[in-house]
């Protein structure tokens, strides 16, 4: 992460990453958990909007 960290302080990346914990590791059929994790994407997307146009 280190490098991320760098990158992204640098304005050279843009990172989206969950705010909260995620409840599975790589797999799950709880589809709660992945509504979830969606919703939280979306959130995060769109309150960023703005940091993505002047990334881009």
């Amino acid at each position: 992460m280190d490098l991320v960290d760098k990158l992204e302080r640098e304005e050279k990346a843009l990172v989206f990453a969950p705010v909260n914990p995620l409840k599975f590791k790589s797999f799950t059929t709880n589809m709660e958990d992945v509504i979830d994790l969606y919703k939280e994407g979306y959130m995060v997307a769109s309150q960023s909007i703005e940091k993505v146009k002047k990334f881009v």
